[in-house]
């Protein structure tokens, strides 16, 4: 992607589903990135997050 405006950037994201102890660290991580960014979505597959971000469908991927 082109945008270098985290206001307006599109991320993609997965939830730790394996491992809850995780979890707190990645809702705290989520609340202020979902703050600052234009939008997060989750599309349940990490594989097809990645690949719109290579494209450029999404700014970016966390997990």
């Amino acid at each position: 992607s082109s945008q270098n405006d985290f206001s307006r950037a599109f991320l993609a994201t997965g939830f730790p589903h394996h491992a809850k102890f995780h979890l707190p660290p990645f809702v705290r991580a989520f609340s202020d990135i979902f703050y600052h960014a234009a939008g997060v979505r989750r599309l349940g597959s990490a594989a097809l997050d990645l690949c719109y971000t290579a494209c450029g469908r999404f700014e970016g991927f966390w997990e």
